[in-house]
């Protein structure tokens, strides 16, 4: 689980964790999410996730306020794409989102979302296998990921 030996970076809006027994990143986000901060903690991630072959994400937005539209485009067309050509392993990619409690954060994560679903079917024309679940917790979407079935015919 998250604990400050496994924390590897943090700014004003995001601390970030690997879960090294479970090779698992963990990104939190919080408070009214700025481009700058959101630019810094998204590559460091990468780079970790990168560096660890990691492709089993939670993104635990259960304290953010609200996010910068800019925040949000740099996401879907930089960040994205950068994604696409930094992360080449070919297993399936998990991700455990767990939304923000307020309805127009909420909206604006599903959004992201959905244009990262479709940047990867443009990109890859369906060649990355993605599972993308949204929960209410961090123990329920930690539970699904530490369980996932660790099998290619999922």
């Amino acid at each position: 689980m998250k604990s400050s030996e496994n924390l590897f970076f943090e700014n004003k809006n995001y601390h970030l964790y690997h879960l090294s027994d479970l090779n698992i990143l963990v990104i939190e986000a919080k408070g009214l999410i700025q481009l700058e901060p959101a630019k810094e903690a998204w590559l460091k991630a990468l780079d970790k996730a990168v560096e660890f072959n990691i492709t089993k994400w939670i993104v635990d937005g259960t304290s953010i306020e609200i996010i910068n539209p800019k925040a949000n485009e740099w996401i879907v067309n930089e960040f994205f794409p950068l994604t696409v050509q930094k992360m080449t392993m070919k297993e399936k990619r998990l991700t455990a989102n767990i939304l923000p409690p307020r309805f127009y954060a909420e909206m604006n994560a599903k959004e992201v979302i959905n244009k990262k679903l479709e940047h990867d079917a443009s990109a890859n024309k369906n060649e990355i296998q993605r599972d993308i679940r949204y929960f209410q917790n961090f123990d329920e979407a930690y539970d699904w990921i530490a369980n996932y079935p660790d099998t290619d015919d999922q």
